[in-house]
């Protein structure tokens, strides 16, 4: 044989995964199949996990196809860097905590062996090829074989926070599907009941997170100021029509309004620890007094008699002044009396934050 048709059959025998029988870039994974998106554990920790496993994998990669799919390795095998020295014949690339799968998938979107490439992944798998997809560049490579995939999977998207939603977030936000970015993040600003956080190793940006949990709170603390200036009116004398009805008015908000802990200043955060959905749904069903001003009226008079409606109407809530966002709710079903016409100006006031967050303001 001649020598360099050897030196390719040994180094096509050497590696773990030949994706180019001809090919002149060796990629070593370091410490595969890491600890992937642990909520608990620390940077520190997570080291020290990582520094158990000592196991790599090589694969014997195309620089070609490296070179044309991704600007990341185009600069190590281009840019004058060590990598990309070929004085033994191949190129060295290393990498490190990949999941050996994903890796192999990427790999084989990337030489055109789509036949070995699967149909559909799991979630947690998807996310795994994102961030692989997010550190080297390679989206435009990825992005039809990804779309086929997030396909077969958002019929079952998650209706609560935790993990998946987080995976979610991850997936759609590297792939660009700007419909699953927003229904998932509005699952965490409706759903969560506490400040939302991320695995620090998941590239999903900050101001992700950061405006999740601001829409979340903000909002939370819109109505809670917005209903204690409701009370304080009732009590000044701001609104309502008479003693009797500012009396009713108050004693029901109080009485509704006493689980949320809203009432208190300074509120009493997390508010019970409820989610903004959750609160939406308590101040748009409270339960309204009805009730009678002419105390002579009989008993059987008063089941034909008109029930007290207060002509002095809540002020317009500054709707220009905040956003939220509950999704469809029809506030119109329920019964509206003066408390649930507040309720219903402030919730319409704020619902555009409740809607999830717009991909296009992150990309």
């Amino acid at each position: 044989l001649p020598r360099c048709f050897g030196n390719l059959l040994s180094l096509a025998t050497m590696c773990d995964y030949v994706m180019d029988p001809s090919g002149d870039v060796i990629l070593t994974l370091s410490n595969p199949n890491a600890p992937f998106a642990i909520w608990d554990a620390s940077p520190q920790e997570e080291s020290q996990t990582n520094s158990i496993l000592s196991e790599s994998a090589t694969f014997l990669v195309s620089s070609r196809h490296l070179i044309l799919a991704s600007p990341m390795f185009k600069a190590m095998l281009t840019g004058g860097w060590k990598e990309g020295d070929k004085s033994n014949g191949t190129a060295e690339v290393g990498a490190e905590d990949w999941d050996t799968e994903a890796l192999v998938i990427v790999m084989n979107v990337l030489h055109s062996h789509y036949r070995q490439v699967p149909k559909k992944v799991s979630l947690e798998m998807l996310a795994k090829i994102a961030i692989i997809v997010d550190y080297y560049q390679i989206h435009e490579a990825l992005q039809i074989i990804a779309s086929l995939w997030i396909n077969a999977l958002k019929e079952s998207l998650p209706d609560s926070p935790g993990r998946d939603v987080t995976l979610w977030i991850l997936v759609s936000l590297v792939f660009g599907d700007a419909t699953v970015f927003r229904q998932v993040t509005k699952i965490a600003i409706l759903r969560s009941k506490k400040d939302i956080t991320i695995p620090h190793n998941l590239p999903i940006p900050l101001a992700v997170i950061d405006q999740l949990n601001q829409h979340r709170k903000g909002s939370i603390d819109v109505i809670a100021a917005a209903f204690r200036g409701l009370r304080d009116d009732y009590i000044h004398g701001r609104q309502g029509c008479s003693f009797e009805c500012r009396a009713m008015h108050l004693g029901t908000l109080m009485k509704n309004l006493s689980g949320l802990k809203f009432l208190s200043y300074p509120p009493e955060t997390p508010y019970g620890d409820l989610s903004l959905a959750e609160v939406v749904e308590c101040i748009t069903t409270m339960r309204s007094p009805k009730w009678y001003s002419d105390d002579d009226i009989s008993y059987s008079k008063r089941r034909s008699h008109t029930a007290h409606q207060c002509h002095q109407r809540p002020q317009q809530v500054g709707a220009e002044g905040f956003e939220l966002g509950i999704g469809r709710k029809q506030l119109g079903d329920v019964h509206i009396s003066t408390l649930n016409e507040f309720a219903s100006l402030l919730v319409h006031g704020i619902q555009e934050k409740m809607e999830g967050l717009r991909l296009d303001n992150f990309i």
